[in-house]
């Protein structure tokens, strides 16, 4: 009858990892589509101030893809420092 309150906290406790999971996993998700969608913005922007047609938003899709895939390796946990984490 003592394992109730041991299995319950260890069920707060498996709640609560997962609750950080995903808010790490959307995190993750929302850094990359915004990376991406900044910088497409900001191509065509370039594109319709240079007459550039079509190399200012290709160019910045593929910084913004990369910038975006760096914001996901920082936010679940590789290397660098992402915003709001100390480790």
């Amino acid at each position: 009858m003592s394992d109730g309150p041991k299995k319950d906290e260890g069920f707060a406790r498996n709640m609560q990892a997962s609750g950080k999971a995903y808010i790490n996993i959307s995190r993750a998700g929302y850094s990359f589509s915004s990376a991406i969608l900044v910088c497409g913005g900001l191509g065509l922007l370039i594109d319709r101030y240079w007459n550039l047609q079509p190399w200012g938003v290709i160019t910045m899709l593929f910084v913004g893809f990369v910038a975006g895939l760096m914001g996901v390796w920082r936010a679940l946990g590789g290397s660098g420092k992402a915003a709001g984490r100390s480790k």
